[in-house]
């Protein structure tokens, strides 16, 4: 009777963490809401990329929405650059240029509309980290 409690209880922390981290961890998905123009946007920023192509940052944007990804490489004292996001239907798409191996990137997105800038991760940058690919 006491092993199966131990078992159980065993199973149950397992599986409490492995939730917890695919949850939280740092290469899944940064997800929010910002309310840009009185619009309410669903995002997901992305946090992991491979190095073998620029990584793709897209967040869906209702028309009349515009913004720009502004980021630099990170840890450094890099002056931030500025990208257009260019429309891709209903969503604004942009590309941060590849990095070698384990080279990260903090990037902020900026939507504007009404006059307002609207920045989603508010005054912290998301980071990307790149990594090689893993073979199957």
């Amino acid at each position: 009777m006491k092993k199966g409690v131990f078992w159980t209880l065993a199973v149950v922390i397992t599986l409490g963490s492995a939730v917890y981290q695919r949850m939280t961890g740092p290469t899944y998905p940064l997800k929010g809401r910002a309310d840009v123009g009185g619009t309410v946007v669903k995002f997901e920023l992305p946090r992991s990329a491979e190095t073998t192509a620029d990584a793709e940052v897209a967040v869906p944007a209702p028309a009349g929405v515009e913004g720009e990804l502004v980021w630099r490489r990170f840890p450094t004292e890099d002056a931030w650059e500025r990208l257009p996001l260019a429309r891709d239907g209903d969503r604004l798409v942009g590309r941060l240029p590849k990095q070698p191996a384990a080279g990260k990137v903090a990037y902020r997105v900026v939507l504007t509309a009404g006059g307002g800038d609207v920045p989603l991760t508010g005054e912290d940058p998301a980071i990307l980290r790149f990594k090689d690919p893993v073979p199957a």
